[in-house]
């Protein structure tokens, strides 16, 4: 094995865990893709062009990986949560105008994300658009967030 660390989705004990999982849900291990981009010498953001939509982590909220999806034109579907850790999904969304892509609970989860699937032209367009509405939105301006945290910050010396 090589001085870098063996990935996860290389280990076969993870990938015989996760099958079992979509097993219990009455989903076939063949209907699977683990993908080692590292491994196969792809960089990371290329992966993304190999996705349709990204499903967030629960209980808690992905943020770097939602960011990278929405900045590679992939939407993300999310569950806002009662916790601010349970939020971000939805905050990120909504900064790119897709709060409708945020459930509240599992349920809506799924209905979303199947009825963003079958819709391949919403798919296509966003592809097109997520990166600008990223650039334009609240978080990918970094001069607007700038000049909002130092109105933040001089509000705040003023208490």
């Amino acid at each position: 094995m090589s001085a870098r660390a063996k990935s996860t989705a290389g280990d076969a004990a993870f990938r015989s865990h996760v099958a079992d999982a979509f097993a219990r849900e009455g989903i076939g291990a063949e209907r699977i893709a683990f993908y080692d981009n590292a491994a196969a010498g792809v960089p990371h953001f290329a992966c993304y062009n190999e996705l349709d939509i990204a499903l967030d982590t629960l209980p808690v909220a992905g943020g770097t990986t939602t960011c990278d999806a929405l900045w590679m034109g992939v939407p993300v579907i999310s569950v806002m949560g009662p916790a601010p850790h349970q939020r971000l999904g939805f905050s990120l969304l909504a900064s790119v105008g897709l709060e409708a892509l945020c459930a509240a609970g599992t349920e809506d989860y799924a209905k979303i994300a199947a009825s963003l699937a079958a819709d391949r032209g919403t798919l296509g367009k966003l592809r097109l658009e997520l990166r600008d509405r990223v650039r334009r939105g609240a978080l990918g301006n970094a001069p607007r967030f700038a000049a909002n945290f130092q109105a933040a910050i001089a509000e705040i010396a003023r208490l």
